[in-house]
């Protein structure tokens, strides 16, 4: 136990969201680090416990205390185990439900798949949780062996919360999804150092470098610190999550990585410095399937919207040839791409697609492989 550290910013007696950081150091001096968090808070109010405003459901019924099968909403732990919950909402996607946040400080939950889809391969949602109309938290696209996420969400001041469960990759096929041990809570006085101290989860490591570096931090990064930061030059990055804190940065360059989603930066209104061309994206192996090539990328702007290519190319890879396709023909009203390969030589491609915003300056290149042999 002399190897294990702790450190919080918890102050005895107060209520709010605090986080308790921990590092080990095992016997070959290999240190590994994690951070939880902590709500404290004067009174919990279950959603369960609450009628619901308003609420949609794809299949079947919203349950309370239960899920869309009325059985015992059980969630995927990260070792393997199943954890029941006696509260919650269980729902099927594609799911919105919006709740009166009057009056209270926190929304606090964890979310998943439920166990029921357990061996379902085709079961992929994406948790979003809104407030007053704004995203405020949301999870990446979770699959049936994606261990259970928490969400902690500031509702101060607020008036509806909205949870919606989105389809992801295979449509609403065995989306059974739970809210579980959701509720709201409220703390027993507000101090705004509690806010400022709260750590900021910055998912993508070398962005988090950048930021640790730019401010000179030699630790974690508060909700204090984000606030410090005016300019910003990042490598290597593929997500800018969390830099939707930095409410005063003016200036940022993230040319030459492989960011695909602007969109934390929406809210940034002093951002008016922002190179961001281009970005280099290599995705996996694509098969050909009867002939036909599908593929979606989510390539977003910053202000959030869906951008659909602006030019497709596909190379021979035995002559160097190039092919341009008519993007119009490729691209469905969802913005996924699909074309037929059936004037293709039975081998392998390369496809070039092009994404562009010329309000940001912003263009994403994905490149990928397509492999037109038949099995």
């Amino acid at each position: 136990t002399s190897n294990i550290k702790m450190e919080t910013d918890y102050i005895e007696g107060s209520t709010g969201i605090f986080n308790v950081n921990c590092s080990v150091i095992d016997k070959d001096k290999n240190k590994s680090t994690f951070t939880r968090t902590v709500v404290v808070s004067e009174k919990e109010t279950y959603l369960s416990d609450l009628n619901w405003e308003y609420g949609t459901i794809g299949s079947g019924y919203i349950g309370k205390d239960k899920s869309v099968r009325e059985e015992t909403i059980q969630l995927l732990n990260e070792n393997g185990t199943y954890e029941k919950f006696k509260k919650g909402i269980g729902t099927h996607a594609y799911s919105e439900i919006v709740y009166d946040s009057s009056g209270y400080d926190v929304f606090d939950t964890w979310v998943g798949l439920d166990k029921f889809v357990s061996n379902q391969n085709a079961s992929s949602v994406i948790f979003k949780v809104y407030v007053d109309g704004e995203l405020k938290a949301q999870t990446d696209v979770m699959k049936s062996n994606s261990p259970k996420e928490r969400l902690i969400v500031d509702v101060r001041n607020s008036k509806k919360v909205k949870l919606v469960v989105e389809e992801a990759d295979n449509g609403d096929t065995w989306d059974h999804a739970d809210w579980a041990d959701a509720k709201f809570r409220t703390f027993s006085k507000f101090d705004s150092t509690e806010l400022e101290n709260t750590l900021v989860e910055i998912k993508d490591k070398n962005l988090k470098l950048s930021i640790q570096q730019e401010l000179g931090l030699p630790g974690e990064i508060r909700l204090g610190d984000m606030k410090d930061l005016v300019s910003l030059s990042v490598k290597n990055v593929k997500s800018l999550d969390g830099l939707q804190y930095a409410i005063n940065l003016k200036s940022l360059n993230i040319e030459n990585n492989e960011i695909k989603d602007l969109s934390p930066l929406k809210n940034l209104k002093k951002l008016t410095n922002l190179k961001a061309n281009p970005q280099m994206i290599y995705e996996d192996l694509v098969l050909a399937k009867d002939k036909n090539v599908s593929v979606d990328y989510n390539i977003l702007n910053r202000n959030g919207d869906k951008l659909t290519p602006t030019s497709i190319s596909i190379k021979d890879n035995r002559t160097w040839e190039y092919t341009n396709l008519n993007v119009k023909d490729c691209i469905d009203e969802d913005g996924k791409i699909s074309f037929s390969t059936e004037n293709f030589y039975s081998g392998i491609h390369t496809v070039y697609l092009t994404y562009e915003d010329k309000v940001d300056n912003y263009t994403t290149n994905i490149t990928f492989i397509v492999d037109t042999r038949e099995r």
